[in-house]
């Protein structure tokens, strides 16, 4: 997997990570807002129960416009029976009064509590003296219908935001990668041969122009140290074909002047008793000398060559 492709993925995670994060929290304090906000009108409805029944009636009836949210009244009495005064919702089609239990009746005297159903309530109650207490309860239909939209919201706003910053990671990752792009192929290209390459340039002071830098003075330090090789081997050719010249001409002449004694002996072309000598011993020791001195020089060649 490419590098681009790595940091692609991990910001994609990061960032959906921080999305799912956000949009829990949003979602959850949207909710709690709201069930604050329908506790308080809970509270202000079951506190206008001074004057009974029909006095908190009229006090949901004349505040319903203002706060936008439709209570359901019931009395509950001694036996813990339920006589609905009010209905949640429409005139012409009002929600059912939630069923309660004995424990959820008994609960809602004590603290907010929710009743699930077919219509979800929330619920408060509050005595009215002689075993009578006064049952408040609003309907959660509209906040839970708001809420299914603020998820479907924040999971549609968060896939865009995620797409949306892979795109823009993608092009700026491949944007910032050219540089190294680029680098690997003068790489490459001075690994074929190719010395006269150098590494681009990248923005002095970051990282990659830290690295462009250092990659260009090895690779004049690997330049002049080719160079000096080549010097030091062009060197050793002059050296070695110099000294094969001078040490082989000398010993080609004695042996040349061994064979001509040779022949005048042979042939009987030497009256003189000084020319009367044995050249073989001379001839002997140069051709000795010519082989040695090639295999020094052979030798020299190959410890050259280990030693580059």
């Amino acid at each position: 997997m490419k590098l681009r492709t790595r940091l692609t993925l991990i910001s994609s995670i990061f960032i959906a990570l921080a999305s799912i994060c956000i949009g829990v929290f949003s979602v959850t304090a949207t909710r709690q807002s709201s069930l604050t906000q329908i506790d308080n009108t809970l509270t202000q409805v079951l506190n206008a129960s001074d004057g009974g029944a029909r006095s908190a009636q009229g006090s949901v009836v004349a505040r319903a416009d203002d706060l936008n949210v439709a209570i359901a009244l019931g009395l509950v009495l001694p036996d813990q029976s339920i006589t609905v005064v009010r209905r949640a919702g429409d005139v012409t089609n009002p929600y059912e009064f939630p069923s309660l239990s004995k424990s959820q009746i008994a609960d809602a005297s004590t603290k907010f509590t929710n009743v699930d159903g077919a219509v979800p309530y929330r619920i408060r109650s509050r005595s009215l003296g002689d075993g009578v207490a006064l049952m408040a309860a609003a309907p959660l239909i509209s906040l839970n219908s708001d809420l299914r939209q603020l998820v479907i919201k924040t999971i549609v706003g968060a896939l865009f935001v995620i797409l949306l910053s892979g795109l823009l990671v993608w092009f700026s990752t491949r944007r910032a990668l050219r540089t190294v792009d680029a680098m690997i192929d003068s790489a490459s290209a001075i690994a074929d041969g190719e010395l006269d390459r150098k590494v681009p340039e990248a923005q002095p002071g970051t990282e990659l122009g830290r690295l462009a830098s250092a990659l260009n003075i090895m690779i004049s330090s690997l330049r002049s140290s080719l160079r000096a090789k080549d010097e030091s081997e062009q060197g050793m050719r002059r050296f070695l074909g110099d000294a094969s010249h001078e040490l082989r001409t000398p010993l080609t002449v004695i042996k040349g002047y061994g064979e001509m004694l040779k022949d005048a002996e042979n042939w009987h072309l030497a009256p003189c008793a000084d020319l009367k000598m044995d050249s073989s011993p001379s001839h002997r020791n140069a051709r000795n000398k010519g082989s040695s001195i090639q295999k020094c020089l052979l030798h020299s060649q190959r410890f050259h060559n280990l030693c580059l």
